[in-house]
């Protein structure tokens, strides 16, 4: 069951109206066992064999922290974390690691006679196995109490709207809320669906056909049919994609959960006006990197213990998220990629910005800079099956042109800031650009485009669409990050039915596959 479904609608619909209904659900156990409910049919809805590796999860789990408490003891969550992860690696990474294995004793001179498993990845199991991992060490350490009711612990662990792809959820900040007895209220009912509409914007209508030319320019890139320009667009667009996509499905978890009346982590916050890598990551799949930090990061000493030891953490985390992405070296070689830049900008003394101000105009250099470096590192990324193709034309094609690209910006924005500062009424101030001038320049942009290409101004419309989306976070930067642009009425009720109306334009829009819409319109972090 996808997010971007009218059966999600319908059944999103359902619960919430079963969820707040006073002569049923008086208790906060009742609620929690109905979204119990309703969460695994959610997950079943993909594969039902799967539930039970989720059932195995909470159970094992819930037991364990059980057992931690009458025994302030090591034993109990290290066989509890080994078993996650061995479950997790037995579906995911097995194939991965035989084959490999298999390659290096060939090259030995070794013919072994191994196998591998050729299984569905379970939905959601990289999501489930970190939180429930969390929850332990948690306990382990204190920080937390062990939940004595199961189905309180079985609901915090397939809470269904961030089950599938996140964010990765704390104990303590989410089982409070769903121990006790959640009221409608209209305003989180109103601020849900807001941000249910804008994640199905960003998926719908940018992220979908976004990747459809992506398939398109790749396809041909690997086939030799295609030039410098049309690799480097793929790469451009396809970090484009991969955020819209995601955070598109962040957004619209974290208005399910609002209407519900519960409120998610802030998984992303405006990645993309960073104005270098080290303050990226703390602005990208944020759960994520909080949960490396704490369990992985920290307990291998952090920076406490020397440069040397510095560099071999960051670059432990940073291959093992490669991993947790995915079972390939595409991922490995992007997390290590990943990992040598954070690291360099780090000791460089880039990170500065930590309670600094919000971006300005002035710093869009930096931010198109940062993003270049990011899409240049997702080739290998994206290419995972064949990443001797990735490097070779991030080498010929894709590193050149986007070093040209952002020496060219920083030479137009060095030379408006020169002709501004040389300006009479302006002298050697500071000289502030009126916060319009990026969606102006942005829709001038495209117009531009439109004209030179007229036959293809409407199969790149999400171009468009892509630089509204960029522009208002940018307009929103100093905001609180639920804001999202959709128009507001006087009346709730009002409110309500647009934003309805909209939701339902918005899936209508994606049933129909307007060009340039792909048919596969799954979220992309479902396969992590």
């Amino acid at each position: 069951m996808e997010f971007n479904s009218l059966a999600y609608a319908l059944f999103l619909s359902a619960v919430t109206v079963l969820y707040f209904c006073p002569s049923v659900m008086k208790s906060a156990r009742r609620q929690n066992i109905l979204v119990l409910g309703v969460s695994y049919l959610f997950y079943g809805a993909w594969d039902w064999r799967f539930l039970s590796l989720i059932i195995l999860t909470t159970l094992s789990t819930y037991y364990t922290s059980l057992l931690t408490e009458k025994r302030r003891t090591a034993l109990w969550p290290v066989c509890n974390i080994v078993l996650n992860l061995s479950v997790l690696a037995l579906f995911k990474y097995f194939g991965f690691f035989s084959e490999n294995i298999r390659w290096l004793m060939r090259m030995l001179g070794w013919e072994m006679d191994w196998f591998t498993l050729d299984v569905l990845l379970p939905v959601g199991i990289s999501f489930y196995t970190f939180q429930a991992i969390g929850y332990t060490v948690d306990v382990w350490r204190g920080n937390v109490k062990p939940v004595r009711s199961l189905i309180l612990f079985a609901t915090f662990i397939a809470y269904f709207p961030q089950l599938v792809a996140g964010p990765i959820e704390r104990a303590s900040a989410l089982l409070p809320q769903l121990d006790r007895v959640n009221r409608w209220r209209w305003r989180d009912g109103v601020a849900g669906l807001r941000l249910i509409l804008w994640g199905l914007f960003k998926k719908v209508a940018v992220a979908d056909p976004c990747g459809f030319v992506v398939d398109g320019y790749y396809n041909q890139c690997l086939a030799g049919e295609s030039d410098a320009i049309r690799c480097y667009l793929a790469a451009m667009l396809f970090a484009v994609q991969l955020y819209c996509d995601f955070s598109g499905y962040c957004d619209i978890a974290a208005g399910s959960a609002r209407m519900l009346g519960v409120n998610l982590t802030q998984n992303f916050n405006r990645p993309y006006i960073s104005r270098n890598f080290v303050e990226f990551w703390r602005r990208w799949h944020i759960s994520l990197t909080r949960w490396f930090t704490d369990y992985l990061y920290i307990p291998l000493g952090g920076s406490r213990k020397g440069r040397t030891r510095h560099f071999l953490n960051v670059m432990a985390v940073f291959l093992v998220s490669g991993l947790w992405h995915g079972a390939g070296w595409g991922f490995v070689l992007w997390g290590a990629a990943c990992g040598l830049f954070y690291w360099l900008q780090k000791r460089l003394g880039y990170d500065t910005f930590r309670g600094a101000a919000e971006p300005g105009i002035w710093d869009f250099p930096r931010i198109f800079a940062t993003f270049s470096l990011f899409a240049v590192l997702l080739v290998p990324f994206r290419l995972d099956g064949n990443v001797t193709a990735a490097i070779e034309l991030c080498w010929r094609y894709i590193v050149p042109l986007s070093m040209l690209a952002v020496i060219g910006v920083r030479v137009v924005f060095r030379c408006v800031r020169f002709i501004m500062e040389s300006l009479p009424h302006c002298g050697r101030r500071q000289v502030n650009i009126p916060h319009m001038f990026l969606p102006i320049v942005s829709g001038v942009v495209f117009l531009a485009v439109a004209y030179v290409f007229p036959a293809m101004a409407w199969y790149h419309l999400y171009l468009l669409l892509a630089l509204v989306m960029y522009c208002f976070e940018w307009e929103t930067r100093t905001l609180r990050w639920e804001s999202c642009p959709f128009p507001l009425s006087a009346l709730r009720v009002a409110r309500m039915a647009l934003y309805m109306s909209l939701y339902l334009l918005i899936l209508t829009y994606g049933l129909l596959r307007l060009p340039p819409v792909s048919d596969g319109t799954t979220f992309l972090y479902f396969q992590f």
